[in-house]
């Protein structure tokens, strides 16, 4: 009886472990891009989001700019200026020729 209690215990304590840190916290897209509030207490969090949106602060080669634009797919190069630079990266080198109106 005692083994198997323990058995028990045991599975369930590594699926909860399991679940911990294999299932999201938050869906970040499910709430737009710009999921983190202004009043919350995760302030680490909130940096992160801002800075992966910031300028690099080298030039990008050819292959990051092209990986930087699939990874801020969903940011405009208005609003998001690392997705700005890849863009003038890519432009640059003529691997995307922009549209004109």
């Amino acid at each position: 009886m005692t083994s198997a209690v323990l058995i028990g215990l045991t599975a369930a304590l590594t699926v909860a472990t399991a679940c911990l840190f294999l299932l999201p916290l938050r869906d970040p897209k499910a709430a737009g891009r710009h999921w983190q509030t202004p009043n919350s207490p995760d302030t680490a969090t909130a940096w992160l989001a801002a800075s992966i949106h910031d300028a690099p602060t080298s030039a990008l080669s050819a292959i990051k700019a092209h990986a930087t634009m699939q990874l801020h797919i969903e940011c405009s190069t208005a609003e998001c200026a690392r997705k700005a630079a890849a863009f003038d990266t890519l432009t640059g080198t003529g691997a995307i020729k922009p549209r004109t109106r």
